[in-house]
C-alpha cells in the first residue's frame, strides 16, 4: 500500500507530474548562482580547480558585497593553496562551507550518521562562518526530492548548511525554524526548472569582469548586481558528479537542491504532505463514493460515474498542490477505486447471476406449468391428421391452442394469443385454456364458446391483458368446418385439386376480454386432401435484420412450397425458414397448427 510505502515510485511519479503541471515559482530574488560551468573549466583548464580560483571568487564577492556565500563543493582534501584560500574565507565572514556525512537514510527514524563521509579541513572549518552537511537524499527512483534539515551524529543534531544559511538570513536561531517534515524529511519545493530558476553567472565571468573593472575596461557582469546578494557556488559542468535527477529534470546540479532548499525555507513555501489519517479519510470517502455509484447505477453509467470520481479526485490533488502546497496521496487511491469497482461490479454480476438463476429456475418451472395448459395428447382421427408446434420467444410465452375431441368422431381446434410477452402473459393464457375446456366440452358452436369465454375474462381479468382466438369444429362426417374467430389472424385451407388458397377470414370479433359482444360463425366445405394451416403473428411479423417483416407474402408460397409434406416435416420446414430468416433472433411465440384431410 502506498501509505506503507509499497506503491511509492508511483506516488513519486505522480508527484513530479504536478510539480511539472504547476505554474512556475517566483524564487527569492536574493539568491543567485554562480556556476562552475563547461565555458569556466574551458577557460581555467584545470580540474579539480585550484583552491586559489575560489579564494579569488570569494575575494571578489566580498568587494561586491555580496550578503553570504555558500559552497557546494567539498574541501577535504589538502591543497598547495589551502593557506590562501583560508585568509580569503576568514577575511570575508561570510562563507559558508560543506561536508558530507555517512548516513543510511532507509533507516526509519531521525537519519543517523555513522561517521563522515567527506569532512571540511579544519582550518577552513575554524574560518568559516557556519559549516553544515549538503548530503542529498534519493528516493527509491533515484530523484532528490527531500533533504534531512537534521542529521543525528554523535548523540548531536547537526543542522544542513541550507538550513543553517537560511536561519541566519531570516535572523533567527536554526533550532527555532518550523520546518514540516514528512518522516524527518523536508519535501524541497523546486520553483522551476535549472535555466529559468534563479539569476545565473559564470564563475570564468565573474573573475573576468572583475580583471576588466580593475583595467579600466567594460565587464562582461555588472558586479553591482551581486550586491546583497545570496551567492550558491557550484559544480553545473557536463560530466560532473554532481548532476542528479529531480522531479523536474533528468540531470540537476546539486547545488540547485542547496539553493531550492534554502529558498523553500525563507519563503516559507513548504510542500506539506498529508499525515496517514488524512489520507486514509479521503481514500474511505472515495471508496464509499465508488461502491455507492457502482451498486446503485447500471454498468454503464458506473464506470462513467467511477471516472468522473479518479478525473476529480485528480483535479482536486493538482489543485491543492498548486496554490496550497498540499502533497495528496494519489496513485493508491486511484488504484483503490479502481479495484473496489471492479469488485463491487464482479459482486453485482455474481448477485445478478444468482437472482437471474432463480428466476431461470423458477421460469423453467412456470414453463412446465404452462405446458401442463397444453394437450399432451393430438387429437386421434382416421380423417383428419393433425400436427402442432409452439416455440416461445422467452422461457414462458403467451401463445395457447387446444384439442377438443368430441364423442361423435369430430374434432375441435383453438388457437390463440395473448397480448404481452412473460409471466403476465402466461397467467391470463392458462386461465383462458381453463375457460376453453369449460366451455368447449360437448357445445358444438364456436361462437358460443368464444362469448362464454369473452364474457368470463370480462367479469375475472383486472390485467388489462386480451387475447385473439379462433375455434374450428372439424365435422369429418359431413366433410367441413365451422369456425369463429375474435380478432385472431386468418386461417389458410389450400384446395387439394386445384391447389387454391382460401383464408377463413373472420366477419366479426374483436380479442377476447376487451367488449361485451356476439361472435359470427361460418361454414367450410372439405375435400379429401386439403391441408389447413393455422398459425400466430409471430409467424408474419418475423423479422429479419433490417427489420422487414417476414409477412403473408412470403408464408403463403411457403405453405406452398411444402403443401405435399406430412404435417409434422410441413411444420417443421416452415419453422426452419422463419428461424433462418430472423437469424436466430427471435422476436415473437411461434406457433403452428396443421390439420391435413384424409
Amino acid at each position: 500500500m502506498s501509505y506503507f510505502r509499497v506503491f511509492e515510485t508511483y506516488e513519486l511519479a505522480t508527484l513530479d507530474f504536478r510539480f511539472k503541471m504547476r505554474t512556475p515559482v517566483s524564487a527569492n530574488k536574493d539568491i543567485v548562482i554562480i556556476e562552475i560551468a563547461d565555458d569556466s573549466l574551458e577557460k581555467i583548464q584545470q580540474w579539480p580547480i585550484d583552491r586559489n580560483w575560489h579564494a579569488a571568487m570569494i575575494d571578489v564577492l566580498s568587494s561586491c558585497g555580496v550578503k553570504a556565500v555558500l559552497f557546494d563543493i567539498l574541501f577535504c582534501e589538502p591543497s598547495e593553496h589551502d593557506l590562501v584560500l583560508n585568509e580569503s574565507i576568514k577575511k570575508a565572514g561570510n562563507v559558508y562551507l560543506s561536508y558530507a556525512l555517512d548516513c543510511d537514510f532507509s533507516k526509519k527514524g531521525i537519519p543517523t550518521a555513522a561517521g563522515m563521509k567527506a569532512s571540511l579541513l579544519e582550518e577552513l572549518s575554524e574560518s568559516a562562518k557556519r559549516t553544515g552537511f549538503i548530503n542529498a537524499v534519493p528516493d527509491i527512483d533515484g530523484k532528490i526530492r527531500r533533504v534531512a534539515p537534521f542529521i543525528k551524529y554523535n548523540g548531536e543534531l547537526y543542522p544542513a548548511l541550507s538550513v543553517i544559511l537560511a536561519s541566519d538570513y531570516l535572523g533567527t536561531d536554526v533550532n527555532a525554524l518550523k520546518i514540516p517534515t514528512d518522516e524527518h524529511f523536508m519535501i524541497v519545493n523546486y520553483a522551476g526548472t535549472w535555466g529559468k530558476t534563479f539569476q545565473h553567472y559564470s564563475f570564468i565571468d565573474i573573475l573576468k569582469s572583475y580583471s576588466l573593472i580593475t583595467e579600466g575596461k567594460k565587464p562582461i557582469i555588472n558586479l553591482d548586481r551581486l550586491k546583497d546578494k545570496v551567492c550558491f557556488v557550484g559544480l553545473t559542468a557536463t560530466g560532473t558528479h554532481d548532476l542528479i535527477p529531480t522531479p523536474l529534470e533528468p540531470r540537476y546540479p546539486g547545488v540547485g537542491i542547496q539553493a531550492n532548499t534554502f529558498d523553500t525555507i525563507v519563503s516559507h513555501r513548504y510542500v506539506i504532505r498529508l499525515s496517514k489519517i488524512y489520507n486514509m479519510a479521503i481514500l474511505l470517502l472515495l471508496s464509499i463514493m465508488t461502491i455507492s455509484l457502482t451498486l446503485y447505477l447500471r454498468p454503464g453509467k458506473s464506470i462513467f460515474a467511477v471516472i468522473d470520481i479518479i478525473l476529480g479526485f485528480a483535479l482536486c490533488s493538482i489543485v491543492l498542490f498548486q496554490f496550497f502546497r498540499i502533497w495528496v496521496e494519489f496513485f493508491y487511491p486511484i488504484i483503490i477505486i479502481v479495484l473496489l469497482y471492479l469488485s463491487t461490479t464482479f459482486y453485482k454480476y455474481i448477485s445478478e447471476k444468482h437472482k437471474t438463476e432463480l428466476v431461470e429456475r423458477e421460469l423453467n418451472v412456470a414453463k412446465k406449468i404452462q405446458e401442463s395448459f397444453l394437450p399432451e395428447d393430438l387429437p386421434e382421427s382416421g380423417a383428419l391428421e393433425v400436427r402442432a408446434n409452439m416455440n416461445t420467444a422467452k422461457q414462458i410465452g403467451g401463445d395457447l391452442y387446444d384439442f377438443v375431441d368430441f364423442k361423435n368422431g369430430d374434432i375441435g381446434i383453438m388457437i390463440g394469443d395473448v397480448s404481452g410477452k412473460g409471466v403476465p402473459a402466461a397467467l391470463y393464457m392458462a386461465n383462458t385454456v381453463s375457460d376453453f375446456r369449460i366451455f368447449s366440452k360437448n357445445n358444438y358452436s364456436p361462437k358460443d364458446v368464444l362469448t362464454n369465454i369473452n364474457n368470463g375474462l370480462l367479469v375475472s381479468s383486472k390485467s388489462n391483458l386480451f387475447v385473439t382466438m379462433s375455434y374450428y369444429i372439424f365435422d369429418l362426417k359431413n366433410m367441413r368446418f365451422i369456425y369463429s374467430s375474435a380478432g385472431h389472424l386468418p386461417g389458410i385451407l389450400v384446395k387439394a385439386a386445384t391447389g387454391e388458397v382460401i383464408k377463413t377470414e373472420s366477419e366479426s370479433g374483436a380479442p377476447l376480454g376487451l367488449l361485451e359482444m356476439e361472435f359470427g360463425e361460418q361454414d367450410v366445405k372439405l375435400d379429401r386432401g386439403d391441408v389447413f394451416i393455422l398459425y400466430t403473428d409471430g409467424v408474419t411479423e418475423a423479422m429479419n435484420k433490417k427489420r422487414e417483416l417476414f409477412g403473408m407474402e412470403r408464408f403463403i408460397p411457403l405453405v406452398k412450397e411444402n403443401i405435399n409434406l406430412p404435417p409434422e416435416a410441413m411444420i417443421k420446414a416452415i419453422q426452419n425458414r422463419i428461424t433462418e430468416y430472423e437469424a436466430g433472433q427471435q422476436h415473437d411465440d411461434i406457433t403452428i397448427i396443421v390439420a391435413k384431410v384424409k
